[in-house]
């Protein structure tokens, strides 16, 4: 494993070439590595489970791994949720055979089953650590090799995991501690809330250090096998997470292949695991008024009956689908800065099996109202800065079938921003729920390109904005102003009610105003959306627009953003798509 960036400047620098060549020929000539047979046991630990589907070593529809107690693995990873009888009796069956067995995602709750496990007491202590630093002695390991030790600092910030949350020890000496605390880890207090990194430091120097393991490995005796206790929490969305359970397992001889998250597995993972909403449909930022104004009038036209769908327009500005941190951060240049009052509305659909008692957990900057099924559950006027389950909102009704929150976020001044998690009575996930970007109650159907026909102005290669091949384009051919259009006849007369303009090959060709007219002779035309303003309904180039059913055979896109307005680029078509 290299971390350098050979492949990105092979052919500008030399030494690059010269380093890859020679790494590939040493590969063709070394050894064939012999791996070993792993199995894998992630019991009711969701992270575990994605983490270990994400390497290619588990089956997500495979809940019970029905036949794992009868195979014989060489290595036996193991979820400290997943520490039933059965299983430490089959870990011990590996240990004897000279086996490994790696425990991973450790909980206080098992400590017990892990002292039958190791013949010895093991104890779990709270700990909030940032960074791991190999052990005296320890950094020429086998375990360690190839870890990029930057994999293990996680800077630890308020919507991040610690890279250790309860420190292991075991009563035996013969355990031998791997990775430990550092006694310089100045980042833990800046998590805890310290703003400057010179006060961070100097509380990390003043405080009594009393070194804390995060993985220690346990050897069982002659002629049987180790286990391995790893406290580093496995995740699969955080990257530093990944990288180093994959170079461990490839340490201790198990083959796995990467494969990706998606974006709705990623959200399927945070709202099963804890609770916690991070896949939006958001609608802002709405300003022109003060702060409070904001907060206390209704801004889309029916907050308590809002059922949104991707592509919407309101207030000026579109619904758009986000991914987002656990604590959305509004303020990160990514998103919009600290704009002083300023409205975001976030709505999600929440599916449960059955009807239930729940909490929802807010954490706003600053004010927030909360809608659960066109109910107003919450109101809270408070400036703040936000942070986790600020707010217990509840016991609320979630129905059975799909359910709305709505959210309103306002941003008196500075800093902005907002989280939401959905647990049981007792504060605990509910892995049953699932979540959906769009309204699932909307039936959209693409409306296939067969017959189209287009003119525009200026004039171009038209049918290469629905080829569907997203290489090709049409394009304006100059620098946008408000005499551009695009005339689309689809055939026939049909119900329409979206379009996408996908110009995310061009991401920066996005129209600057946008105006969509629909007419069934192209005498007669009817205005469905005017937004002078088009930042507001585009994502990555893709701008996607939600309208009541209109009936057209012609759909006219005006680009109405005045000349310059683009700042010399080009109004371009990558992918058009109609739906009714």
């Amino acid at each position: 494993m290299s971390s350098l960036r050979l492949a990105e400047v092979l052919t500008a620098e030399p030494a690059a070439a010269l380093l890859l060549r020679n790494a590939v020929a040493y590969l063709a000539s070394a050894r064939p590595a012999e791996w070993r047979s792993v199995l894998p046991l992630p019991g009711d630990d969701i992270g575990a489970r994605m983490a270990l589907w994400a390497l290619g070593l588990w089956d997500l529809s495979d809940t019970q791994n029905a036949s794992a107690l009868a195979d014989s693995p060489q290595v036996l990873v193991v979820a400290g949720a997943a520490l039933s009888a059965p299983v430490v009796a089959r870990a011990k069956q590996c240990l004897d055979s000279g086996g490994t067995v790696l425990i991973i995602n450790p909980t206080p709750d098992r400590a017990a089953a892990l002292g039958d496990l190791v013949g010895a007491a093991v104890s779990m202590t709270p700990a909030d650590l940032c960074q791991l630093v190999p052990a005296k002695g320890r950094g020429d390991d086998p375990l360690l090799a190839g870890l990029d030790l930057s994999d293990l600092c996680w800077l630890g910030d308020k919507d991040s995991e610690v890279i250790l949350p309860w420190a292991i020890s075991v009563d035996s000496p013969y355990a031998q501690p791997v990775l430990v605390s550092n006694r310089t880890d100045w980042r833990r207090w800046v998590y805890r809330g310290e703003n400057l990194k010179p006060g961070a430091i100097q509380r990390c120097e003043d405080e009594p250090y009393r070194q804390q393991v995060g993985f220690l490995r346990v050897p069982m005796g002659e002629g049987r096998g180790e286990v391995l206790l790893c406290g580093m929490p496995v995740t699969p969305v955080s990257t530093k997470s990944m990288r180093v359970f994959g170079q461990l397992l490839t340490n201790l001889g198990v083959s796995w292949h990467r494969q990706a998250i998606s974006s709705e597995q990623r959200a399927e993972f945070y709202l099963r695991a804890a609770g916690t909403v991070v896949q939006w449909l958001m609608l802002g930022p709405i300003r022109g008024k003060p702060w409070a104004e904001l907060y206390s009038e209704d801004l889309i036209s029916g907050e308590a009956s809002a059922r949104p769908v991707v592509g919407e327009i309101a207030a000026g500005a579109a619904w758009i689908p986000r991914q987002t941190s656990p604590i959305v951060n509004l303020s990160d240049q990514k998103w919009y800065g600290t704009l002083p009052d300023a409205a975001m509305y976030f709505a999600a659909y929440v599916r449960s099996p059955l009807s239930r008692k729940v909490l929802l957990l807010v954490g706003s900057d600053d004010d927030v109202k909360l809608w659960l099924n066109g109910v107003l559950v919450h109101a809270a006027q408070v400036a703040r800065p936000v942070a986790a389950d600020q707010d217990r909102v509840g016991p609320v009704e979630l129905r059975a079938g799909w359910n709305i929150i709505l959210a309103k976020v306002v941003n008196r001044s500075g800093n902005w921003g907002f989280c939401l998690r959905l647990v049981d009575e007792e504060g605990r996930p509910l892995p049953d729920l699932a979540l959906a970007v769009d309204n699932p109650e909307a039936r959209f159907v693409e409306i296939a390109p067969e017959g189209w026909q287009a003119i525009s102005v200026p004039a171009g290669d038209v049918l290469a904005a629905w080829d569907r091949r997203p290489e090709t384009r049409w394009t304006s051919g100059r620098p946008m102003d408000d005499t551009m259009h695009f005339t689309l006849d689809l055939g026939q007369a049909r119900p329409v009610r979206r379009v996408v303009l996908d110009t995310s090959g061009s991401p920066g060709d996005w129209p600057r105003g946008l105006r969509i007219e629909a007419s069934t002779d192209a005498q007669d035309w009817q205005v469905v959306i005017d937004v002078p303003d088009a930042a507001g309904i585009q994502q990555g180039g893709v701008t996607c627009v939600t309208f009541p059913t209109t009936l057209a055979r012609y759909l006219r896109f005006r680009q109405t953003g005045p000349a310059g307005c683009s700042g010399g680029l080009y109004w371009s078509i990558h992918e058009l798509r109609v739906f009714e």
